[in-house]
């Protein structure tokens, strides 16, 4: 069994090897590498090296297949923090240079250089490093692995619950209900440790207690299995309660379900990211309609879609148009988007709800 180490060696950017007796005269539009600068970009979201253990899921294929190695990647840190022109400088395999763009191009703003005391667009290099070494016994495996045998409950999930749960008798009076998210580890020996609230009921935190009490007790699950061997692993349920249907049809006040991989989420740890600058892209594929443009129609179109798990554009739908042409033209311009970077929750690429608004202004 192998575990897998991925962390970043550091951050450098590109260098003229030479020393500067004087500060360069200032230039709006040009890059700057970080010896040019007084004041270099800062990663604004703590640590580099935790944002890419916890961004970053190391390929199956390139597991199996042992490609390891520093694969390094260029890009530019805006005046306004963002982080643009994300390439590779030096790889490896493509399927490990994919993964370490898509870690970098999610990165989120950074806190821009400087020079003479106004913010400059800076570029960096940023080597990943991707190692696979040996697992102690105590790895836990997460759901980008694939193995030979998942957890299961062991018993009636049903039984379970009509024995063992306590619905709040304040929670009935105040007709408190909905849904609580746990992430829990199923130990070798199928015992459930390690349980986390991951979305709660708000307002409702003693059915949160009950939700994680009922996990807690649950009874031994058969463990998980990777090259035949009992190992730990990390699992999610949704625990509902239902007030209306225990009213209605006197079934169980609660239900446990596996967490639905298909979710849609409207805000996530790590947001999608369009390849490029958005403005820009929209800027040049939009086509004003000549008829808006004789009539002197002007306004913003909301536009609300999916970004799917590998990253398409799906379900356009208008949310508040201005005028059918523009309506019908920025729908089409968004369905043309190229491929985003997924959103990331929990370490997993996931389905979010996006909207952008599109301004049609007509100037002389």
């Amino acid at each position: 069994m192998r575990k897998i180490f991925i962390f970043c060696l550091g951050l450098f950017g590109f260098t003229n090897l030479y020393a500067q007796t004087s500060q360069p005269a200032e230039d709006t539009n040009r890059v700057y590498s970080n010896l040019d600068v007084r004041v270099k970009p800062i990663f604004s979201g703590g640590s580099v090296m935790k944002y890419i253990n916890d961004a970053v899921v190391y390929p199956k294929q390139a597991m199996d297949s042992n490609i390891q190695g520093v694969v390094y990647i260029s890009f530019i840190v805006e005046k306004n923090g963002t982080v643009t022109n994300v390439k590779v400088y030096r790889g490896i395999k493509r399927i490990i240079d994919s993964e370490a763009l898509r870690v970098v191009s999610l990165m989120p703003k950074w806190s821009p250089g400087s020079l003479n005391g106004k913010p400059v667009r800076v570029e960096n290099t940023l080597p990943v490093r991707f190692d696979i070494k040996p697992i102690d016994n105590d790895t836990i495996y997460l759901k980008n692995l694939l193995l030979q045998k998942k957890p299961v409950f062991s018993g009636d999930v049903n039984k379970f619950l009509s024995d063992s749960l306590r619905y709040p008798k304040e929670a009935i009076k105040k007709k408190i209900e909905g849904e609580v998210d746990l992430r829990f580890i199923v130990k070798k020996d199928g015992s459930v440790s390690n349980i986390k609230i991951l979305h709660g009921i708000k307002q409702g935190d003693m059915l949160n207690k009950e939700a994680e009490r009922l996990v807690s007790i649950m009874p031994k699950w058969v463990p998980a299995f990777y090259n035949f061997q009992p190992v730990p692993w990390e699992d999610t349920v949704k625990v509902i309660f239902d007030l209306k249907n225990y009213f209605r049809s006197k079934k169980s006040l609660a239900t446990i379900q596996p967490i639905d991989e298909d979710t849609l989420y409207k805000s996530v740890q790590v947001k999608p990211q369009f390849p490029g600058d958005l403005n820009q892209w929209l800027s040049t594929y939009i086509q004003y309609p000549q008829d808006a443009k004789n009539s002197n129609i002007q306004g913003t179109v909301y536009i609300t879609f999916i970004i799917e798990k590998d990253g398409d554009v799906s379900t356009v739908k208008m949310l508040q148009g201005v005028w059918p042409t523009l309506d019908k033209e920025a729908l089409r311009v968004v369905s043309a988007m190229p491929k985003w970077s997924p959103g990331i929750q929990d370490n997993k690429a996931v389905r979010v709800q996006y909207m952008v608004p599109i301004h049609f202004i007509l100037r002389d």
